[in-house]
């Protein structure tokens, strides 16, 4: 028998006999859309797979459904619930590899309806193909990224090829060369040792792959330290010599690292604590590594400005890392400034005129400095402070004086702009209170003028007319 089993988008399983050359009557089967159908040589079963995680199995001589899994039930761990994308039965006639649109291969025994492993590609991206490699007990899957190699009975991932196209794998028993059909003019051909020899028509492969065994590096202990024998002998680990815990090496021990701190901890309790000391010192000195060292006794030019500099350099401490040193501090960092303490040339003039005139804030931190930190034994710094009281004498107490003078001459224009406010405040006053009297005045006489009227006429019926003429007045 002779067939053809094609999957369609409907629920139903086309059947072509190609010894007859035509069809016969479908499967019709509980998946919506199926997308992959394979045929195990063994036992001639069918199994087609599909929409919402369904596959079947289907037995050609009865024509009736014999099993189905859903991956709903069987693989509840894949959610949501994939489609299958690809079927493929194994040569022993009881296993299964169930790829899904997860990127996920199951691996079941036909006796059983729960998968005995489950296969991770990590892409999230549809299976293309599987495959079992019989000699090498190997499982093949690949996505539209990476060709896998599984081992068949524990499912550890042995080996991977990265590809960039949608790949296709054929393979030929009993050999290690695989064909990968990529969407481009080439097929990829790749060799792996694991999966069997080389072909006869290529025995070079094997050539180089002995020649890479025969050059293996040996084993490196990266959770290992090593350690001298005088140390083993330090912390009392001689009994230990010859067992798995120290590995001999060279001159001393492979010793794991974890055991390697414990012992430390136990024989040297404060070791972190000198380590932290022993960092933090080599940090300042490597801070004061740029600064200038003073051995002896100071430089014997601008001397005096030399120790003004340490003094602002040690009260100096900068409260952000990122801020910008002072400028004055440059002079003893930088090297170019080291003729300015050797070279007489460069010496400073404390007592000229000029300079004095142009740098009044270096006289006054000096000055004050050398108040504050005056040493009997410094001859130089008391022959400084009387000149400074000198100058200060002779340049500055005029200054002052004049400064006073033109206080005092604003605080007299300010008191008579004062007194001037003040008299005329008070004649406005003055002139208010002068125009209240006169008008007060003149309503006095214009009351004895009436009543000076009123006697005259001595008339009690004019009284009416006598007013008239008041309001006429009144009006005016």
């Amino acid at each position: 028998m002779c067939e053809l089993y094609t999957g369609t988008i409907k629920n139903l399983v086309l059947r072509c006999n190609l010894e007859q050359g035509r069809y016969f009557a479908p499967y019709e089967t509980s998946i919506e859309h199926i997308s992959s159908v394979d045929i195990d040589k063994t036992h001639l079963l069918l199994g087609f797979g599909g929409h919402n995680g369904l596959f079947e199995c289907w037995d050609p001589r009865d024509r009736r459904r014999v099993g189905i899994i859903d991956l709903y039930d069987s693989a509840p761990d894949l959610i949501p619930t994939p489609d299958i994308t690809k079927l493929k039965f194994g040569d022993d006639g009881l296993s299964l590899a169930v790829g899904t649109s997860g990127g996920h291969v199951l691996m079941y025994d036909l006796r059983r309806n729960k998968p005995l492993y489950t296969l991770n590609h990590r892409n999230k991206i549809g299976i293309k193909d599987i495959h079992f490699h019989n000699h090498s007990d190997k499982v093949i899957s690949c996505d539209a990224k990476t060709i896998r190699f599984w081992n068949k009975y524990s499912g550890r991932d042995t080996s991977d090829i990265i590809t960039t196209t949608y790949p296709f794998v054929c393979l030929f028993l009993n050999i290690g060369v695989i064909f990968v059909a990529q969407e481009q003019h080439r097929i990829g051909a790749y060799y792996v040792p694991s999966l069997g020899v080389a072909p006869k028509w290529c025995p070079f492969l094997d050539n180089m792959t002995e020649e890479l065994e025969e050059n293996k590096s040996r084993a490196i202990y990266t959770d290992y330290k090593f350690v001298p024998r005088e140390e083993i002998e330090a912390l009392g680990l001689e009994h230990i010599i010859g067992t798995n815990l120290l590995k001999p090496y060279m001159h001393g021990f492979f010793m794991d690292t974890r055991l390697y701190r414990r012992v430390r901890a136990l024989v040297n309790p404060d070791a972190y604590e000198t380590f932290l000391k022993e960092k933090t010192k080599e940090k300042i000195s490597q801070e004061r590594s740029n600064r200038i060292v003073i051995e002896g006794k100071p430089p014997a030019v601008n001397s005096s400005y030399f120790k003004h500099l340490l003094s602002k350099q040690a009260e100096y401490r900068p409260k952000d890392k990122k801020g910008d040193i002072p400028v004055e501090m440059n002079t003893l960092t930088d090297p170019r400034f080291n003729d300015m303490f050797k070279n007489k040339d460069y010496e400073i003039d404390m007592e000229n005129d000029i300079y004095l005139k142009y740098h009044p804030e270096i006289k006054y931190a000096l000055h004050e400095w050398a108040g504050d930190n005056l040493n009997e034994q410094d001859e130089d710094l008391k022959r400084y402070m009387q000149s400074e009281r000198q100058l200060l004498g002779k340049f500055m107490l005029p200054q002052l004086l004049e400064e006073q003078d033109e206080n005092d001459e604003n605080g007299e224009k300010q008191d008579q702009e004062k007194s001037e406010w003040e008299e005329i405040r008070k004649n406005t006053q003055n002139a208010y209170k002068y125009k209240d009297a006169i008008e007060d005045q003149a309503k006095k006489d214009e009351v004895y003028d009436m009543n000076k009227f009123a006697e005259d006429y001595g008339s009690d019926n004019d009284e009416t007319e006598m007013r008239t003429l008041q309001l006429e007045g009144d009006e005016d």
